[in-house]
């Protein structure tokens, strides 16, 4: 196969996908490459051709296109290519058709992308040219690729081995001679390596994958050596872990979904949580972490990632007259505005160690994320917590350590508690009969915390259960069988 071999550096690959379109997609192109064969006229009932061997039709009454591609076992289109015929509802009795040999079956692989992969990295490990693994998947974007993204790899049928070595992203003072010496490899070796023409030329900003033997080779941009993310992709309502990986010690910056994202400080690197709202919207957003160094000068890794649409369901809560004639809106919102204030700061210091465990034990009645409704204006919004059904007085504990930061009556929450258990990440219980910690009080996994209740905002005895990461509400549930970060 002949392949075409285009470096980027900042062109747009829309125009030379189209422009690469017009060539391969041209009728001509099929009707040249059968033309020298030996053509025999031949009906679809009595040819008896070599296998491999293009046949002449004749067209008679009552043909169509699409039956005689039926008959020969091929394509309407490709018959249709190799005729120039632009309107395959066209064709006249007598009108001799080219027919075409049948194609080989077709043989590809269906890749998962990973974080870190680009273009530029598995055109490299499957030894193809850009343009051929972004036409068939239709990818108009250098930097379009998301993790979890399935990629379909042509004229493949196994994995190949994975690229040892690492990436290197070009300066303007670097040549691949340079380069090359200083890794102990041949320029040409490395030219070749990265479907390089030349030695001589290295366009600024790209991606070099260096072979060796320290590990992976992705397309990274120098301090970062690695992401990892989980889950991939994230459903609305759950957390995602972000995890960097850095070769110098560079402070990080991050943003998603329009928010700020703080990273802390990990061996090697540094990591960072992120609540996905149940509300938020569906589809691909764009990770941006920025490592700068102490000279200001700064390193941007992009990254898109999907967000999926969860399934949640609705109920509507009916409370009484008593309880509804305290709910009123300014209540509501003065509640509310101490939560978010409580629930806002980021402590450096992960207190939790493994999964979370279950506050209490008991059937969930209400789910997170339900969508509800109740008998109070300005009251509807979805359910940010899970609720479990138990008496009074059964006991609540402790899901990880942590550090309580509330325990006392609300108005609409009852009896709460907030603990705080690190990196931006706390978790409240609601609608308690009684308390057994007070703020400041160090708590341990499992430790008796509080007992259940009906205070409050509440239609029976139950504990609603909440965790919220950065401020935003998510599933606690995900953390009982995920372990973070």
């Amino acid at each position: 196969m002949n392949r075409l071999r285009l470096d980027f550096g900042g062109g747009s690959l829309v125009a030379l996908i189209f422009l690469a379109g017009a060539v391969w997609w041209h009728p001509a192109v099929a009707v040249a490459a059968t033309a020298p064969q030996p053509r025999q006229e031949v009906t679809p009932h009595d040819s008896d051709s070599p296998p491999g061997q293009t046949d002449v039709y004749v067209v008679k009454p009552g043909d169509t296109l699409f039956a005689i591609s039926n008959q020969f076992g091929i394509t309407v289109d490709r018959l249709a290519a190799a005729n120039n015929i632009d309107d395959p509802a066209v064709i006249e009795v007598g009108q001799r058709l080219i027919i075409p040999p049948a194609a080989e079956p077709e043989q590809y692989l269906h890749h998962r992308v990973q974080p870190g992969e680009t273009l530029h990295a598995l055109a490299l490990r499957y030894g193809l040219a850009i343009l051929e693994l972004a036409e068939p998947n239709h990818l108009i974007r250098v930097d379009g690729l998301f993790p979890g993204q399935g990629v379909t790899i042509q004229d493949h049928t196994d994995e190949p081995a994975v690229l040892r070595g690492q990436s290197h992203t070009v300066s303007r003072t670097d040549t691949l001679v340079a380069l090359a010496a200083r890794h102990g490899l041949h320029p040409w070796a490395l030219a070749t390596a990265n479907n390089q023409e030349s030695p001589f030329i290295a366009w600024i900003n790209s991606h070099l994958w260096l072979p060796g033997e320290e590990g992976e080779y992705l397309d990274w941009p120098s301090p970062f050596s690695g992401v990892r993310m989980h889950p991939i992709p994230p459903d609305q309502g759950q957390t995602l872990s972000i995890q960097i990986s850095l070769t110098l010690p560079v402070s990080i910056t991050g943003s998603f979904m329009g928010a700020q994202l703080p990273f802390f400080q990990q061996p090697g690197g540094a990591g960072a949580l992120v609540g996905i709202d149940a509300l938020a919207q569906t589809g691909t957003h764009t990770l941006v972490v920025t490592a700068t160094v102490g000279d200001g000068g700064y390193t941007r890794y992009t990254q898109q990632v999907p967000i999926v649409a969860s399934e949640y369901s609705t109920e509507t809560i009916v409370v009484s007259e008593q309880v509804a004639a305290i709910m009123t809106p300014e209540t509501v919102q003065s509640e509310t505005a101490l939560l978010e204030q409580l629930f806002a700061p980021h402590s450096l210091l992960q207190m939790w160690d493994g999964c979370f465990a279950l506050p209490a034990h008991g059937d969930v009645t209400s789910a997170f994320g339900t969508r509800r409704s109740y008998n109070i204006p300005d009251a509807s919004a979805y359910h940010t917590g899970t609720d479990f059904g138990l008496s009074v007085g059964t006991p609540v504990h402790a899901p990880a350590d942590g550090v309580v930061v509330l325990s006392e009556p609300l108005t609409v929450r009852g009896n709460a508690i907030i603990i705080d258990h690190g990196w931006g990440v706390l978790t409240g219980y609601w609608h308690l009969s009684a308390s057994h910690v007070i703020a400041g009080d160090s708590v341990v996994q499992g430790q008796h915390i509080g007992d259940i209740g009906n205070t409050g905002l509440s239609t029976g005895p139950h504990l609603h259960w909440e965790m919220r990461i950065g401020g935003v509400p998510v599933d606690g549930l995900q953390w009982i069988s995920e372990q973070f970060p």
